[in-house]
């Protein structure tokens, strides 16, 4: 029996083998999101930092992800944050971490956002493996990576000289453009060998100045200041200097958590995937693994434009996007599609091949004789006929006088048919 594919089947097939096609034929899109430790985004973009995070898993520490300032986040021993905005920790993210440092030694690692992608670096160190023919794509897209870079993000608003943000720590300065510090001193180039030769950077940092600097905002949409009646003590130590004097790395301390420390960096440039493939920058990273203090438990944060968010616990595993689908009460649902997509593919599937033919039925077996005479008799479509032939061969052939099917008239078997010889 041969079995036929339909057009759903057909179709199946033809969808499987053009997203076979799709996959190996398409180019893989570069990915860039800037500052992700985790998933997809962390392992596989240029601008990530698992790579980063790995550093610390081989020194021993226990890292996760963090996506708030929680109570279950004051018991790590340490904590990297990476903004994705032009900010400083919030005023109330920063009552939380005075906290939270006063309360036993920690460290806090702070990146500034001065570099947005290291895009034009990836097209630079592509180039010399292109091939002829795609040589000069390749130089068009880092030129694009680097006006993309250049441009300003304030819209179609004229871009201020400096802008700075304070939240009573330090002073985070970000200028229009894009600089390239080298030339560098300070503690960091006497203990770093190799140092890198030179960073990008856009943002710069400096100490607090309560006559000068209280009435900065403390984020990107942000409208609280730092408190003028009851400024915090903190001092600010150049780790880091470039030859303009620009402060590229500092160590924070303070009288409230004497036994903590805050290490703020202007750019995360050496930080991310693509430039830790740099032995150099490996070198740096390491360095700064090195100062978080002894490993225990440490957490990454990533914050967008709206900064940390401060809550309970109950918030902790705050879900967003994809990861709706695994929460309750929507789990329940995903489970029940899935399990609903499943049977249909099985429905849906063709069968690849020749179909089998199925082997010829036995000539020799009795039952199919029987068949046969029944579906003759069915034809005829006359039922006393039909009960007149099986009342016979229950007569002369089983020798049976009566029962349910021997018919009144039926001669026994011992009877001789009319016409014969006595």
């Amino acid at each position: 029996m041969r079995r036929s594919w339909g057009p759903w089947g057909l179709l199946v097939l033809v969808a499987i083998v053009y997203a076979i096609y799709v996959m190996l034929s398409s180019p893989h899109k570069l990915t860039t999101p800037y500052g992700y430790s985790y998933s997809h985004q962390g392992t596989k973009s240029i601008n990530g930092v698992a790579a980063f995070r790995k550093m610390y898993d081989l020194r021993g520490w226990e890292s996760r992800t963090l996506k708030r300032l929680s109570r279950s986040a004051g018991r790590l021993d340490a904590i990297v944050w990476f903004p994705d905005a032009d900010q400083v920790p919030s005023m109330e993210a920063t009552r939380w971490l005075d906290q939270w440092l006063a309360e036993a030694p920690r460290t806090l690692v702070y990146v500034v956002r001065g570099l947005q992608s290291t895009e034009s670096r990836y097209w630079q160190q592509a180039l010399s493996d292109a091939a002829p023919d795609q040589r000069l794509e390749y130089r068009r897209r880092q030129v694009r990576a680097l006006t993309t870079a250049a441009e300003p993000t304030f819209g179609t608003v004229a871009a201020p000289a400096v802008t700075s943000y304070s939240n009573g720590w330090f002073t985070a300065d970000f200028h229009p453009h894009y600089t390239t510090a080298k030339d560098f001193s300070g503690p960091w180039a006497d203990q770093i060998d190799p140092l890198p030769q030179r960073l990008t950077t856009r943002a710069t940092i400096r100490p607090f100045d309560i006559d000068t600097d209280s009435q900065f905002s403390t984020g990107t949409f942000r409208s609280e200041t730092v408190d003028e009646d009851d400024p915090p003590s903190v001092e600010l130590e150049p780790l880091l200097r470039s030859a303009d004097d620009d402060i590229v790395a500092a160590r924070l301390t303070s009288e409230m958590w004497p036994d903590s420390q805050v290490l703020v960096l202007c750019s995360g440039e050496c930080l991310m995937n693509l430039p830790l493939s740099d032995s150099v920058n490996r070198v740096f990273a390491d360095h700064l693994v090195q100062l978080s203090g002894s490993p225990g438990e440490i957490g990454f944060l990533r914050t967008d434009l709206m900064g940390a968010r401060v809550g309970s616990d109950s918030d902790d595993d705050l879900a967003a996007g994809m990861e709706l689908l695994t929460q309750w009460p929507l789990s329940m649902t995903t489970m029940h599609v899935v399990l609903l997509g499943f049977v249909a593919i099985l429905a849906l599937l063709p069968i690849f091949g020749r179909p089998r033919r199925l082997p010829p039925p036995p000539t020799g077996d009795f039952g199919e004789h029987v068949a046969a005479v029944a579906e003759l008799l069915q034809r005829s479509g006359d039922t006393d006929y039909a009960r007149q032939r099986i009342s016979e061969y229950f007569v002369q052939v089983r020798g049976e006088e009566s029962g349910p099917w021997v018919l009144p008239s039926a001669s026994t078997a011992n009877e001789k048919p009319k016409g014969e010889a006595p």
